[in-house]
């Protein structure tokens, strides 16, 4: 397993070059922390023992034991067979297709500082670790603006850019962790954020539909669980840290969160992989991406497949539009013919994410005009299979109840088929408090699609 990287470096006037003195690139590589043990839950001794388990029934049990014989029932969803545009209802997936999953929340801490007061310095925004000090060429006066510090061209605002003005809330830490009790969820049992018990929600998820392709998001128990434990089910895996991390304000924090992607190592060949920290303007941001290609074993058909986790919160569409330009930009190299030959057919493209963007967001109509050719996999639930669900999220905090469709499977619809989506649960099923809850771990649903390849 190996992974290039692709750093986004800063350019442009002073504005670029100040906030790229505050950003660190991202590491070369995204090792084990030394410091890092293995779950105990399920794997004994040293990662070199091969101790994980690899019996996925076994597993399943396991994860079924520790939930109790009087846990919550897991929410009933099934597969829909689908007619993808070319009039060919699905068949499920052919010994070449693929089953791929979106979308599980797959972290256990909230960052203590997510929701810093309005009048919080910039010191305290950009806090790099515990320990951490801005370095000495870019400290901030107590009393001056930042505006005044990076002078911008005459018709460029600084906070139309990157929003990082002195009295600021953070702008660009991601909260979005659960499992502490600061995150607001004030339906939601206690015990249903403890990543004790969200973890074999999380594995159980993982079993019952046992994907060839697995895209993650704000995963901070990658080295420690998620990795160890899914080698031992026969995936390899690729995980790109958050820079900024709102997990390591968090005493006695798992480390930084970021994006995972796992596929079935039996099934498909790994080609490249690079992680991607996605930019706004040329500024990189908080946020990042992995992008993987892949060969079937079986047929030799290469498939690219990216997973990403878009700015979250409202008013900042703005942001995410430009962090989706910029990883459509990244999509577009990914797919174009190695040896250069601009006749040759581009790679067949999934893309996975937490694009936190109704379809109503500029960001969503981008990818769907793409040059591309992407197809939102989802759409094909509705009667005219050309509209989103209703939700794909659904959650009440002190703010209030929210229900959007914020996630996304977005597919190649020249290359690909869609054959089977998993229908999203009813609001009774969902239940009075919505999510996350005691059947499931996160306060977003798992998207299930079944693909196969069309003929060139």
């Amino acid at each position: 397993m190996w992974m290039n990287l692709f750093i986004v470096c800063p350019m442009g006037g002073g504005a670029a070059r100040l906030y790229g003195a505050l950003t660190p690139p991202l590491p070369p590589t995204s090792p084990q922390p030394a410091a890092a043990n293995l779950d105990p839950s399920f794997c004994q001794g040293r990662r070199s023992s091969s101790a994980c388990p690899s019996d996925p029934a076994a597993l399943l049990r396991q994860c079924e034991d520790a939930l109790g014989a009087d846990r919550a029932p897991r929410l009933h969803r099934t597969f829909t067979r689908v007619t993808d545009g070319d009039g060919a209802p699905g068949n499920g997936v052919p010994g070449n297709g693929v089953r791929v999953i979106e979308k599980l929340h797959a972290n256990a801490k909230l960052d203590a500082n997510a929701n810093l007061d309005a009048n919080a310095k910039l010191d305290a925004i950009v806090k790099l670790d515990a320990n951490a000090k801005l370095d000495a060429n870019v400290k901030l006066d107590a009393n001056a603006k930042l505006d005044a510090i990076v002078k911008l061209d005459a018709n460029a605002k600084l906070d139309a850019i990157v929003k990082l003005d002195a009295n600021l809330k953070s702008a660009l830490l991601s909260p979005s962790a659960l499992g502490e009790g600061l995150d607001g969820f004030v339906r939601c049992p206690p015990e249903a954020l403890s990543w004790s018990r969200r973890k074999y929600l999380i594995l159980e998820e993982i079993l019952a539909y046992r994907p060839h392709i697995l895209c993650l998001q704000e995963v901070d128990h990658y080295h420690d669980t998620l990795q160890p434990v899914l080698d031992g089910l026969g995936y390899d895996g690729h995980f790109c840290p958050k820079p900024w991390s709102p997990c390591l304000q968090v005493e006695g924090n798992n480390g930084p969160d970021g994006c995972a992607l796992f596929f079935d190592r039996s099934r498909y060949e790994l080609l490249g992989s690079e992680s991607v920290r996605l930019s706004a303007m040329r500024i990189p941001t908080n946020q990042v991406a992995v992008l993987t290609t892949l060969r079937c074993r079986a047929s030799g058909s290469r498939v690219c497949v990216a997973v990403t986790h878009l700015k979250a919160r409202s008013g900042w569409e703005w942001l995410r539009g430009a962090q989706g330009s910029d990883f459509l930009r990244h999509l577009q190299n990914l797919v174009r013919d190695p040896a250069g030959d601009p006749d040759a057919p581009d790679v067949p493209l999934l893309v996975c994410g937490d694009f936190n963007a109704a379809p109503s967001e500029e960001v969503y109509r981008r990818f769907a005009a793409s040059p591309l050719g992407l197809d939102s996999a989802y759409k094909k639930l509705g009667e005219d299979g050309a509209t989103e669900p209703e939700f794909t999220s659904w959650k009440i905090r002190s703010t209030g109840e929210c229900r959007a469709t914020l996630d996304y499977i977005w597919y190649s619809r020249d290359r690909l088929r869609v054959e089977r989506v998993l229908e999203l649960p009813t609001e009774e099923e969902v239940g009075p408090d919505r999510l996350p809850s005691l059947s499931y771990p996160s306060d977003h649903l798992s998207l299930v699609c079944d693909f196969s390849f069309k003929e060139k």
